[in-house]
């Protein structure tokens, strides 16, 4: 794998500097191995990408989460971005470098607004010149989801993986402070707590589940997006003891202090299409039990996919996690984690990059 001999610039945006999650900064370390400048763009409201292309002198604009161009949480604001998105696209028809999407997900968390959102996706589909997905089985969710036209150039490039930011604090006896016993088999959730991540419901399944099994616990760790959320939880907690909560955000140096505790990490969410905490677990050697809609994503020996809020559903999937060698197990996916460097993604896309190029043969080529 070899830079280019004349190096291109990716613009990245909405790039955000304070964003506590490490995927931008991973990702332009990745392109900067492979001989990829950056050119760090943040978010411009109501034309986020005409003013992009009149300040920036990148090669290639590369879009991650564009779900702020479009929508908000309030229907008026929305409504106002919807149609200003007409005209900033109008804007771009005539622009002499290519874009490629991201598709990170189709629609918001909470699933707010997905109707007029799904419209204003469908348009930037059809203004950006490529798309990337980050699983295979995605292409035809994301083609009928933006009623994409068969040319539309489309290419699976996985998401990169998180050694590199995993920390333990030497001091955080978390086996202590969550009472988890070292014979304990325990599930973990991690990460932001949000609606469509299914979270309080998948919590309710399994404390159903597991009345009558003391051995097995759940320990949930990671800041709630709202009251509502936390009351919920915690009402839980208060009732079921193999619940174990830990309602703050998880700061990277704190990260394998709580995936030592788990033998498996769960992902119960609704609304996804890729999740960068999947990547997170791999890094660690800890595999997954993850929902449906995770079917195919990854090797089976290392996610196993259910209907996670069917107590019989759920325990089947935990019958068969249970019987898995442990310690073959985490060999097989650390294997797999290797295989997600971020200097081999960047070097995917930038060869995409090239590719959309040569529809602007006045730009420079390599």
């Amino acid at each position: 794998m070899s830079p280019a001999l004349h190096p291109l610039t990716f613009g990245i945006m909405p790039w955000n500097e304070q964003s506590t999650n490490p995927y931008q900064r991973l990702m332009a370390q990745g392109f900067e191995k492979v001989g990829v400048q950056i050119d760090k763009i943040p978010y411009f409201p109501f034309e986020p990408l005409s003013k992009t292309l009149r300040i920036t002198s990148a090669d290639v604009i590369l879009l991650d989460w564009v779900h702020s161009f479009y929508t908000s949480p309030s229907l008026i604001p929305t409504v106002v971005k919807t149609l200003a998105g007409i005209r900033d696209r109008h804007k771009i028809r005539h622009r002499q470098v290519p874009i490629i999407w991201n598709i990170h997900n189709l629609h918001r968390h909470d699933n707010r607004h997905q109707l007029l959102e799904q419209w204003s996706f469908r348009q930037l589909a059809r203004a950006v010149d490529g798309i990337r997905i980050f699983n295979q089985c995605s292409t035809s969710v994301v083609q009928e989801y933006l009623a994409l036209p068969a040319s539309t150039p489309i290419r699976h490039i996985p998401h990169g993986n998180y050694s590199e930011i995993l920390g333990r604090d030497p001091n955080l006896d978390l086996n202590q402070k969550l009472g988890i016993e070292s014979e304990d088999w325990t599930l973990l959730i991690l990460g932001e707590i949000r609606e469509g991540k299914g979270v309080v419901p998948f919590v309710k399944t399994f404390c159903t589940y597991n009345q009558n099994n003391p051995g097995l616990k759940l320990v949930v760790a990671g800041k709630p997006q709202n009251s509502t959320l936390a009351r919920d939880l915690m009402e839980t907690a208060a009732t079921y003891s193999s619940l174990r909560l830990h309602l703050q955000y998880v700061p990277d140096c704190q990260l394998l202090n709580f995936l030592d505790l788990a033998r498996f990490v769960v992902l119960p969410y609704e609304n996804i299409l890729n999740s960068g905490m999947a990547a997170l677990a791999f890094s660690a050697g800890k595999p997954v039990i993850a929902s449906e809609l995770f079917v195919g994503h990854f090797p089976e020996n290392i996610v196993l996919t259910g209907n996670l809020h069917d107590v019989q559903s759920l325990g089947l999937l935990i019958e068969r996690a249970r019987q898995l060698d442990e310690k073959e197990t985490r060999k097989k996916v650390l294997e797999f984690a290797k295989t997600l460097e971020w200097s081999v993604i960047a070097e995917q896309i930038r060869l995409f990059g090239e590719e959309l190029l040569m529809r602007y043969p006045t730009k420079k080529q390599v």
